[in-house]
This record gives structure tokens, C-alpha cells and sequence, in this order.
């Protein structure tokens, strides 16, 4: 279970039943009401690095909206014509249980501590609405890994019990973690869980608080026999010494204990970040070279240069392409 130092909670969460079972589960910390979650999330010249290390929990009620239309970054899908489905997210947790070196949450927000919102029942009531209009697909974690924060709070499964009453949404979770205890439920035909992968390499220096490669590799192992559809993510591919070894044999050591015919779809990118994010980032921290390579500015964003990003496409965009064909493979670079 993540550890939280303490709790700050809105007074108009603490009237709701979440609210109050959050209160109840922090009996033994210190808990703090305030008016505005914006009173400890969005102060300045705070430390995100500082507080990720003793991170508090700030529950909070969100207002509208509660849906945003997705950059094609939130979800790539291998094979699937243009337009066949919009892609929308929410941010109903914001900031991650997990700490990677390279995350843009660190230039995005100001501060490192964990807020939730906990009107799920309003995210979810936007996420129907927006199904009258038809089919489209929905990231609930793009802003977080939610199933890492399940011990806390539920999220994940009120997001499986909405994706089966209604089959036109594809819910799509996202996670750097160990197996969830939710993968033992009878699988939804319209949730799919996608596993971020990275070599040891990358995630022993650079993914702090996530699951080992090995210990994802087991997830996925037995998310797919349970029936669920599986999904992977190799992004952001970070160039560090050895890196296009390492990539390799991940993928080998994927596909040599997973059926190929059961992952869904793969895709894979480069580190990139908005260069607002990107200059906060770097000013913040000196601690890590990950994020003081001679990056290139292109497009808005700090990314590798061209050759480096052929040199990606290559290793990884062919290793992919050569287990699971052209049409379940997608680069993403936006």
C-alpha cells in the first residue's frame, strides 16, 4: 500500500462517503481539512522531489470538466484507421505512487504530493454521456498508475464495474506494477490493461517505486490467462550506455514466455516532453543524467535527435514489427 504521511482533505470531501473513508483509513496520521486543494497542490517554489519522498494525500472534489480529448501520445492503436475511435482520458488521481526519473508529472506539477478526486461517480456519469454519442476509446491513467493506488482507493475497479454496463467505452489502464488482485475477477471484454515495460537496465536507475521488469513480465503472464486483453507500451525508450542490447533482449525475453497472438497491440517512443515541462524538469534535477543528454527542441517538445530516433525505430520498431507484424506495432513521437 502506498504510504502517505498525512491527509488533507477539502471539507467538501469530507462529507462524501469517500471522504470519510479515506479519514477513517488515516485514523492514525495526522489528517488536515482545508478549503482548496489548490491551499497545498498548486503553491510555488515547492520541492516535487522533496515531497515524493514523504509524500501526503490530498483528497479533494473535482469540477467540470471531467473528460479532455487525448494527444495521440495517451493511446496509440496499431492498425486502427484514422478516426475509428476518439481518445479521450480523465485526471481523477494526479501524480503517481511511483517516482521515475524522467516522468513529466515532475515539470506538469508543482508540487509531488498525490491528489484524488473523489466524485468517481461524476467521472463516470461524464465518461456515459460522452458514450450517447458513440463508441470511443478512454484512458483513466494517464496522469497516474491507478492500480498501484487500489489499496487506497478502488479506482480501478469502478472503472471495471462502469466498462461492463457499457461496452461501447474501451477503458484502457496503464501500469508499471505487479499483478493487481482485480486480474483474478471475471475479465470485461472493453477493459484492457496495458503494461509499460523497460529493461532492468532502465528501471533498477531510473523507475523508482515500480515493479521489476521480471515481476511485470509475471503480471502480464497472468493477466493473459485469466483472459484479459494485455497491451504494451516500450516508452519512453531511454538511450542510456548498452541501451539498444537491452531493448532487444526485453523483447526477446517477452515473447519467449508470452504467446505473441495474445498482446493485443505494442508501441513503443522516445523520451519527449513539452518544453515548459522539460525546463522545470532539468532546473529541478541535477541528481539524474537521464534527463541531461543533449536533447534536441522539435516540434515543441525536448526529444532526441533525428538519427537517435531512427536508431530507436530500428531496434525496437523492428524487433516488435518481426513477433507481432506492422499492424500491431506503433511508434509514438507527440
Amino acid at each position: 500500500m502506498p504510504s502517505y504521511r498525512s491527509l488533507y482533505v477539502e471539507a467538501s470531501a469530507a462529507d462524501t462517503a469517500v471522504g470519510r473513508a479515506l479519514v477513517a483509513q488515516f485514523a492514525d496520521r495526522p489528517v488536515v481539512e482545508i478549503t482548496s486543494y489548490h491551499e497545498v497542490f498548486s503553491r510555488p517554489s515547492e520541492s516535487f522531489q522533496a515531497q515524493k519522498r514523504a509524500p501526503s494525500l490530498i483528497a479533494a472534489v473535482a469540477s467540470p470538466p471531467f473528460l479532455y480529448e487525448a494527444p495521440s501520445r495517451v493511446c496509440a492503436r496499431p492498425g486502427a484507421p484514422p478516426g475509428e475511435l476518439p481518445v479521450m482520458y480523465n485526471d481523477q488521481l494526479r501524480n503517481c505512487v511511483y517516482n521515475c526519473d524522467y516522468c513529466f508529472l515532475q515539470g506538469m506539477h508543482p508540487c509531488g504530493h498525490t491528489l484524488v478526486f473523489v466524485n468517481s461517480e461524476d467521472y463516470h456519469e461524464a465518461a456515459a454521456d460522452r458514450a450517447k454519442r458513440g463508441p470511443y476509446w478512454l484512458s483513466v491513467s494517464f496522469l497516474s498508475d491507478i492500480p498501484a493506488f487500489e489499496p487506497v482507493l478502488p479506482l480501478v475497479r469502478g472503472w471495471l464495474d462502469f466498462a461492463r454496463e457499457h461496452p461501447d467505452v474501451t477503458v484502457e489502464v496503464r501500469t508499471k506494477g505487479k499483478a493487481p488482485p482485480l486480474l483474478r475477477s471475471e475479465p470485461a471484454e472493453n477493459l484492457v490493461f496495458t503494461w509499460t515495460l523497460s529493461p532492468p537496465l532502465v528501471a533498477a536507475r531510473h523507475e523508482h517505486g515500480c515493479a521489476s521488469p521480471a515481476n511485470r513480465l509475471i503480471a502480464i503472464r497472468a493477466a493473459i490467462e485469466r483472459g484479459w486483453r494485455v497491451r504494451l507500451a516500450f516508452d519512453p525508450v531511454i538511450l542510456l550506455p548498452g541501451w539498444q542490447a537491452a531493448y532487444a533482449e526485453l523483447i526477446a525475453e517477452v515473447f519467449t514466455s508470452v504467446p505473441t497472438r495474445a498482446i493485443e497491440a505494442a508501441t513503443y517512443g522516445v523520451f519527449r516532453v513539452g518544453l515548459d515541462h522539460a525546463n522545470r524538469m532539468i532546473a529541478a534535477r541535477s541528481d539524474t543524467p537521464v534527463l541531461h543528454h543533449p536533447f534536441v527542441s522539435a516540434h515543441g517538445m525536448l526529444t532526441y535527435d533525428e538519427h537517435e530516433i531512427e536508431a530507436v525505430r530500428r531496434t525496437v520498431g523492428r524487433t516488435l514489427t518481426s513477433y507481432l507484424g506492422a499492424d500491431r506495432v506503433a511508434f509514438v513521437h507527440a
